[in-house]
């Protein structure tokens, strides 16, 4: 791995500045290399060019992988923590995958769907076993309204005190 360019080894603020003046795309080389001088570093022409040129590649892996990502992740519904979560795992793997294309490896597009696909059956398991435990509590919570209306009964509870602990113990 070769050493830092001249700009990466420049003080913080001053790449800061300089990363700016490239993402706004609206500095020439030598608008940037002036800037550099006006805030006390130096660089030459050709060093801020080769910058410029990795920083720019960089930001359109960064633009291809967020549109690969936005894609896969459509496909993938709205259910919960899990979903998110695959979201996350597919922005990162499609970030790798943008990345890895720029250094010339090819991602198979049946590789990419497969990976998708699993994705979405990872996320509707999620989803089934959460749809499960909620209609679980839910006959748990019919069985114990149940039972505590037969108690209530049996012991001549007044609605005021039954109505107090069903707030006590369901909130409603």
């Amino acid at each position: 791995m070769g050493r830092a360019s001249s700009i990466q080894r420049l003080d913080p603020r001053i790449r800061e500045a300089v990363d700016a003046a490239i993402r706004e795309g609206r500095a020439t080389i030598a608008d940037i290399v002036d800037l550099v001088h006006g805030m006390g570093g130096h660089a030459s022409k050709s060093a801020v060019h080769r910058y410029r040129v990795s920083v720019e590649a960089q930001m359109e892996h960064y633009r291809q992988a967020q549109a690969l990502a936005r894609v896969w992740v459509e496909q993938i519904p709205d259910q919960g923590d899990v979903a998110q979560l695959t979201r996350q795992v597919l922005s990162v793997l499609a970030f790798r995958a943008a990345g890895d294309m720029g250094e010339g490896e090819v991602i198979e597009g049946k590789e990419v769907a497969w990976l998708a696909r699993a994705l979405k059956d990872i996320a509707a398991s999620a989803k089934q076993d959460v749809d499960t435990r909620r209609a679980l509590r839910a006959e748990i919570e019919a069985e114990q309204q149940a039972r505590l209306a037969t108690v209530a009964k049996a012991r001549s509870l007044d609605a005021a005190t039954l109505a107090a602990v069903r707030e006590a113990l369901y909130g409603a």
